[in-house]
């Protein structure tokens, strides 16, 4: 009886274990076609106003089209870059881009994008390796960053207006190489916490 009670609860374990994992890599798999299109319409249509219409191409069809659309890259039908510089957009940031889990860089720089960037919103962006929000018009404290951005190597959030003090969680990138946070309206000593940035070689 005791033997038949201790092969339960290793079946039951191993039933668990295995269940996690099912649940685990459901929840981190890459978002399917028809998700990613709707994530990118999402960030066009609520975060993002485009005034001179340069997205005109992105568009719901019944097939995977982002690939084609305007500043859009993909690897092997893969969303991994957003970069839409220059493009004149407003609104706010657009943290739905970051739901796609494959993207890697994302690039806003020279728009018109206002507002605050919250932690939370960010945190969804843990998985890039380049954010540039450059040359807009960002208010606010600088948003923390958390200790998930793992592989972040570029980083730059001049020329905005954020304001206040550069967050600790700035000193706890393992792989960045590029910080740049010129042009703000920061103040307070310098942060001493930026050198623990072992990999870093270029700071603005």
């Amino acid at each position: 009886k005791h033997s038949t009670i201790i092969m339960a609860h290793r079946n039951f374990s191993f039933f668990l274990v295995l269940l996690l994992a099912l649940l685990f890599s459901t929840h981190s798999a890459s978002p399917s076609p028809t998700n990613v299109i709707s994530v990118l319409l999402k960030a066009k249509n609520h975060q993002l106003i485009d005034s001179e219409n340069r997205l005109s191409d992105w568009a719901n069809t019944t097939q995977y089209a982002p690939c084609d659309w305007t500043g859009v890259t993909c690897n092997s039908s893969t969303v991994i870059s957003i970069d839409l510089r220059s493009f004149n957009l407003n609104g706010s940031f657009p943290s739905l881009f970051c739901k796609i889990h494959t993207l890697r860089h994302l690039n806003l720089f020279d728009n018109n994008l206002s507002g605050t960037i919250s932690s939370l919103s960010i945190s969804f962006c843990s998985h890039l390796h380049l954010l540039n929000l450059s040359s807009n018009y960002f208010t606010g404290i600088l948003p923390d960053f958390g200790a998930d951005f793992t592989n972040l190597t570029s980083l730059d959030l001049s020329s905005n207006n954020f304001s206040g003090h550069v967050p600790e969680s700035f000193g706890s990138f393992p792989a960045l190489k590029v910080l740049c946070l010129v042009n703000n309206l920061l103040n307070g000593t310098f942060p001493e916490f930026l050198t623990n940035l072992s990999t870093l070689t270029d700071l603005q």
